[in-house]
């Protein structure tokens, strides 16, 4: 959240040569951390176009008071220099921009985007959780116990909190896949009590097989189950809508790291 960015001595360019060159390369206007600009950069980064990070300390000043530059007085905006027509601020605006123009966004039927689009929406709330607990609230313990207990929380315990709002566990089940009809005979499962069964296996499969066997730390079940976890989707699809690789995937992944981030301090 607050931590220099990785990529700041390649990519956030203060001084020389490549600060000349902006003319050629996309502008993005935001402080030197992850934040709200990391999809962003992730997805500049993915298709290998480079961009220019000029020196926040002299935006502070504009950022609120020149409504032609920053119409809404926020961070991030980002200046399409390649075709020169593009000025945008709001991440997700920018996000979608990106995704348009470089094919991330689908295959170009409306039920695709609207599905992609469903899922940017739950990452900004998801992220707004933990602006609030990180930010707002400065780590109370109250509110620390409160986000653990929904956003972090597996399914069953999701289902349970009286908190509102999406968890982690809901972007899990959407990589799951929809319920499987398929139980094993016998077993008595059908529907969603069979695919929760395919997760809780998928789920403890990973947890045998890692170094530290299926008997110790459960950890990793406990913030969240696999959306956090080193074993991926399981046997669910690889991608969150369709058959590519799209902004959605990239908006979750950079959700993921954040909280990941914050979790190794």
């Amino acid at each position: 959240m607050t931590e220099p960015h990785p990529l700041e001595q390649h990519w956030v360019a203060q001084e020389g040569a490549f600060a000349a060159a902006t003319s050629n390369v996309p502008v993005l206007h935001y402080y030197p951390v992850r934040g709200r600009a990391e999809p962003i950069r992730l997805v500049l980064a993915l298709v290998q176009q480079p961009w220019f990070e000029p020196p926040v300390d002299s935006l502070h000043a504009l950022v609120r008071r020149d409504l032609d530059s920053y119409p809404f007085r926020q961070m991030p905006r980002f200046v399409d220099e390649v075709n020169a027509t593009v000025d945008l601020v709001q991440s997700m605006a920018i996000l979608r921009h990106l995704g348009r123009k470089y094919k991330l966004y689908g295959c170009g039927d409306l039920e695709e985007t609207a599905a992609i689009d469903m899922v940017l929406d739950a990452v900004s709330e998801l992220r707004e959780k933990l602006k609030n607990v990180w930010v707002v609230s400065q780590l109370e313990p109250a509110a620390v116990q409160r986000y653990a207990s929904s956003v972090l929380a597996p399914e069953a315990e999701l289902l349970a909190s009286s908190e509102p709002g999406p968890g982690l566990a809901c972007l899990e089940r959407l990589l799951a896949g929809p319920p499987s009809t398929d139980a094993p005979a016998g077993s008595g499962m059908q529907g969603d009590d069979a695919s929760s069964n395919a997760r809780s296996t998928r789920a403890t499969g990973a947890a045998a097989a890692s170094p530290s066997g299926g008997g110790g730390d459960d950890k990793d079940d406990r913030q969240g189950g696999s959306v956090l976890s080193d074993d991926g989707g399981g046997d669910g699809r690889i991608w969150f809508v369709g058959e590519r690789l799209s902004i959605a995937d990239i908006a979750v992944a950079d959700l993921v790291g954040a909280q990941l981030s914050q979790r190794a301090e």
